[in-house]
C-alpha cells in the first residue's frame, strides 16, 4: 500500500488567494442583490425593482419589527383638504337624557380629542360609544344600517385620537348616568368639516333627530 498516496498536498497560497478573492466577491454580490434590496431597501444595482425582490422590498419598508418581535405597521402620512381646527365643544346633557354628537370628517382626516364630564360624578359620568357611519352620499356603499363602533363603557374622560377611514358622521353617543344634568366638554384639533347634533332624548323621548 503507498501511503503517500494518502498525503495531504497543500494549495498553494497564489490559489488560496484566488479562492478568498472568488468568495469575498460572491459575498459582495449577494449582498448587494438581494440582502440590501430586501432586508434594508437598499438597491445599488436596480436588482430589487424585479418583480419578486421587489415585492419582498416594499412589504419590508413598510414595516417594523417591535422590541417583542413582532411585525408592526409602519406609520403613514396624508395632506389634508380641510384647513386645521382646533375648539372645544360644551354640551348640555339633561338628567336621564341620551346624545348623539358628530363630527362630519372626510376619509383619512384625522383629530386628536378629549371629553370630559364637568362636576362630581358618583355615578361613572356617561355610557359612551364611539362610532362612525357613512352619509348619504356614500351609504350605498355599505350594508344597511351600518355603524362601526370603537369603544364602548362607563367614563368620566376620555382622550385619543382618530383616522376616519370613510367620509361620513364620526363621534359619540352619550347616555347621562348621573342623577342630574351635566355639562359634557370636548376639546378636538385636527382636520373636519364640521359638527354637528344628530339625536338627543330624554327619558326615553325624542327631543331632536336629524335626516342625515
Amino acid at each position: 500500500m503507498n501511503h503517500e498516496e494518502n498525503k495531504m498536498v497543500p494549495i498553494p497560497k497564489k490559489k488560496l488567494f484566488g479562492y478568498f478573492i472568488l468568495a469575498y466577491l460572491g459575498a459582495a454580490i449577494i449582498l448587494a442583490m438581494v440582502i440590501l434590496p430586501v432586508e434594508y431597501g437598499i438597491d445599488p444595482l436596480g436588482i430589487g425593482k424585479l418583480p419578486g425582490l421587489y415585492n419582498l422590498t416594499k412589504k419590508n419598508s413598510s414595516n417594523t419589527v417591535s422590541s417583542n418581535g413582532a411585525m408592526l405597521e409602519a406609520g403613514r402620512a396624508y395632506t389634508q383638504a380641510e384647513p386645521f381646527k382646533s375648539e372645544t365643544i360644551m354640551i348640555e346633557l339633561e338628567d336621564l337624557g341620551q346624545l348623539e354628537y358628530k363630527l362630519i370628517m372626510h376619509e383619512d382626516a384625522t383629530i386628536v380629542y378629549s371629553w370630559k364630564v364637568l362636576g362630581k360624578t358618583p355615578n361613572n359620568g356617561v355610557y359612551f360609544d364611539f362610532h362612525d357611519q357613512p352619509d348619504k352620499i356614500n351609504r350605498d356603499q355599505f350594508p344597511d344600517e351600518f355603524v362601526k363602533s370603537y369603544g364602548r363603557g362607563e367614563y368620566v374622560s376620555q382622550r385619543g385620537g382618530f383616522v376616519a377611514s370613510f367620509h361620513g358622521y364620526h363621534g359619540w353617543f352619550f347616555m347621562n348616568l348621573e342623577e342630574r344634568p351635566i355639562t359634557i366638554q370636548i376639546d378636538v384639533s385636527g382636520y373636519y368639516n364640521g359638527h354637528i347634533e344628530l339625536y338627543r332624548s330624554v327619558n326615553g323621548e325624542v327631543k331632536n333627530m336629524v335626516d342625515y
